[in-house]
């Protein structure tokens, strides 16, 4: 292959990157929380469950085709990494639903369900961020579901069904990198956060690269894909041709 060390070029820098945004975000909540509260966790869990695992698991398909690799293997490195971004992004959701379980007000009052859980009267950001983060929950439960199901067919029948999953799949990547976006911005608000302050151009510009990365590279292996089946759709044509004119020779000879 051509472009191979270009290729691994590029998933080593992706690799780096991704790395290098989840020791960020990590190490600026740890200096700025410390990681014994369960708020801490809900960055470093959504980071590694969406920006790594979600990402890695789209990158298996489309390195996969670059690659020449079997379909089937790709299928399983997605599958399995798609898994782990689940787990990831759930237990990033529980862990700030036990921080918010019983939370009170600045006055001592018990917050009610809708503040506390839903973001009842938070600022327009924050409700972006929460009321975001339920859909996308939502979207990526269904579409793991579907992805499993899907799965399954494919192997007992052939057969491909639900066409619609990557494309679900890639909305909701770039939606969910977009909420980090959303919280990076408001996480920085308290003043205490200094390491986070710091930090919150790195983890943006980042969190940037690796998205414009993963769709260029989405764009990349699909324009290899439609390039090779056209080459093998002319190799075939070509030979079907060269057969038609060999059976008519044998025929005029005949």
């Amino acid at each position: 292959m051509r472009y191979i060390y270009l290729i691994w070029l590029l998933r080593i820098l992706i690799i780096f990157f991704e790395l290098t945004l989840f020791v960020t975000v990590s190490w600026s909540i740890a200096e700025d929380d410390g990681i014994k509260s369960c708020k801490s966790w809900h960055p470093i869990l959504m980071t590694f469950g969406f920006a790594l695992c979600m990402n890695e698991g789209l990158l298996a398909f489309y390195f996969g085709d670059m690659l020449d690799e079997e379909r089937a293997d790709s299928r399983k490195k997605h599958g399995m990494l798609q898994v782990l971004s689940i787990i990831s992004i759930l237990a990033g959701y529980i862990v700030m639903f036990i921080h918010h379980f019983g939370s009170k007000n600045s006055d001592g009052t018990n917050k009610t369900v809708w503040e506390a859980h839903f973001g009842a009267g938070s600022p327009p950001i924050v409700l972006l961020h929460v009321w975001l983060g339920y859909a996308l929950i939502t979207l990526t439960l269904l579409n793991v579901i579907v992805g499993i199901q899907k799965y399954f067919t494919k192997l007992k029948s052939g057969k491909s069904i639900a066409k619609w999953h990557g494309k679900l799949g890639l909305v909701i990547y770039i939606l969910g990198i977009f909420n980090i976006v959303v919280a990076t911005t408001f996480w920085r608000q308290k003043k205490t956060r200094t390491s986070w302050r710091s930090s919150t151009f790195n983890i943006i510009g980042l969190i940037v690269l690796l998205l414009v990365m993963n769709v260029a590279i989405r764009n990349i292996s699909k324009n290899a894909s439609i390039k090779e089946e056209s080459n093998n759709l002319s190799e075939s044509l070509l030979g079907r041709t060269s057969f038609s004119i060999v059976i008519g020779e044998n025929d005029d000879n005949n």
